[in-house]
C-alpha cells in the first residue's frame, strides 16, 4: 500500500482497517468512502463495512459534497487536490476516489 497515504489515514483508522479499503494501482490507489454529506464539521469517523466512513459540511447538491470530499482528503493526506479525483460515485454516498503518484 502506498506509504503516504497509510501514515496519514492510521492517525484515523488502524492499518488493517485500511487494507480493506484501499487498492494499489499503477497510477498509485483507490480509496473506497462513505460520505456522509451536510454533517456538522468535517471528519474520518471510522469504517462503514469495506469503506472509509467520512463526514463533510458540504450539502449533497451540484456537486459541492464531492468537491469537499477532494479538499478534505487533500488536506488530510497532505496533497495537491489535483492529485485526487472522484473516478466512481459522483452522485452516491458510496465514492472510489483516486490517489495519483505525482
Amino acid at each position: 500500500m502506498p506509504k503516504y497515504v497509510v501514515e496519514k489515514l492510521a492517525l484515523h483508522v488502524s492499518p488493517i482497517e485500511l487494507q480493506k479499503t484501499l487498492t494499489e494501482t499503477m497510477q498509485g490507489c483507490r480509496l473506497s468512502l462513505h460520505v456522509h454529506p451536510g454533517s456538522k464539521k468535517n471528519e474520518i469517523v471510522g469504517m462503514h463495512g469495506d469503506a472509509l466512513k467520512i463526514k463533510i459540511t458540504a450539502p449533497p447538491e451540484d456537486g459541492k459534497a464531492n468537491e469537499a470530499v477532494i479538499r478534505f482528503l487533500a488536506e488530510v493526506l497532505d496533497l495537491p487536490r489535483a492529485r485526487i479525483s472522484i473516478i466512481r460515485g459522483q452522485t452516491s454516498r458510496k465514492k472510489v476516489v483516486e490517489i495519483r503518484k505525482s
